[in-house]
C-alpha cells in the first residue's frame, strides 16, 4: 500500500498543489489513469487491483483508508502514512498524464463534470484517448448504479493504453483521417 500512497501523494501534489480541492474519488480516477500508463511504459507499479465501481475505477484498499471522509484530500491526510518514494521516471509519466488530461478534469466529480464515470456520455480527449474501456468492460452486464466489485484486468488496461500510446483505436487500428492519436499530448 505504500507504493499506492506514494503515487497518490505525488499526483495530489502535482494536481492540487495544496489547494485542497481534489476529492478522494477523483484521486482514485487519477490513480487509475496514471497506473494505466505506468503499467504500459514501466510495468506494474503496485500490486493492489482497481475495481469497477459505479462511479469509476477505485482501489478498495485506498478506500478503506479514507472511508467516511468525503472532504478533499489534504496534506494532513498523508501525514503519518507510509508513502513510498517514487522514481523520477514515474514522476515524469504522472506529470505527462496530468498535462494531457487535466483540461478534462473537474475538482468535485472528476472527469467530465459528471457524478458518473462514463455512462452519461463518452469523453474522448483531443488526442483520441478515452479513459473508459477497461472500466466499462469490467462492468459489462451491470446497471448504471449497480455497485459492482469486479477487478479491472491489467491485461485489458495494458491492451487499451498500449494502443493509445502507439496510435491505435480500441480495435488496434489507426484513425488517420481525423488526425487523432498524434504524438502531441500522447504522454510521450
Amino acid at each position: 500500500m505504500d507504493k499506492v500512497l506514494g503515487i497518490a501523494r505525488y499526483i495530489w501534489q502535482r494536481k492540487d498543489g495544496g489547494l485542497n480541492q481534489m476529492g478522494f474519488f477523483s484521486l482514485h480516477k487519477w490513480l487509475f489513469l496514471c497506473y494505466s500508463f505506468i503499467l504500459v511504459i514501466e510495468g506494474k507499479p503496485f500490486k493492489e487491483k482497481f475495481h469497477a465501481w459505479a462511479n469509476g475505477p477505485a482501489l478498495p484498499a485506498l478506500y478503506k483508508l479514507h472511508k467516511g471522509n468525503f472532504k478533499s484530500v489534504t496534506k494532513g491526510w498523508f501525514k503519518g502514512r507510509k508513502c513510498a518514494k517514487i522514481s523520477q521516471r514515474y514522476k515524469d509519466i504522472i506529470t505527462q498524464v496530468i498535462l494531457a488530461y487535466d483540461k478534462y478534469y473537474d475538482d468535485e466529480w472528476g472527469w467530465g463534470k459528471s457524478q458518473f464515470f462514463h455512462y452519461e456520455r463518452t469523453y474522448h480527449l483531443d488526442s483520441g484517448y478515452s479513459i473508459e474501456p477497461p472500466w466499462r468492460k469490467a462492468r459489462e452486464g451491470l446497471d448504471i448504479m449497480d455497485r459492482g466489485n469486479r477487478p479491472i484486468k491489467d491485461a485489458d488496461i495494458k491492451i487499451y493504453y498500449s494502443q493509445q500510446l502507439t496510435g491505435g483505436d480500441e480495435d488496434g487500428t489507426k484513425d488517420n483521417e481525423s488526425g487523432r492519436h498524434s504524438e502531441e499530448g500522447s504522454g510521450k
